[in-house]
């Protein structure tokens, strides 16, 4: 929480990561500032491009009611 992410200074390709979350149970339900991004099941990852630069809230809901969520800053 509270990272500042930013591509490598040689790429013109916006920022790209892999997500997951451990533990909780079932499919999961990612939301990227609050709106819908994907789903993955157990521990699967999301592969999730960050168009532009700003702050950022990566939230999960599991089947079981489970939430979880990170904030951090993306910089040009």
């Amino acid at each position: 929480a509270g990272d500042n992410l930013r591509r490598p200074a040689t790429s013109h390709e916006p920022l790209q990561l892999r997500v997951s979350a451990l533990g909780g149970a079932g499919r999961r339900w990612w939301f990227l500032n609050g709106q819908p991004l994907g789903e993955t099941q157990g521990q699967d990852s999301l592969p999730v491009r960050f168009e532009q630069a700003g702050s950022i809230e990566l939230s999960a809901l599991d089947e079981s009611g489970e939430t979880a969520r990170v904030a951090f800053q993306i910089s040009e």
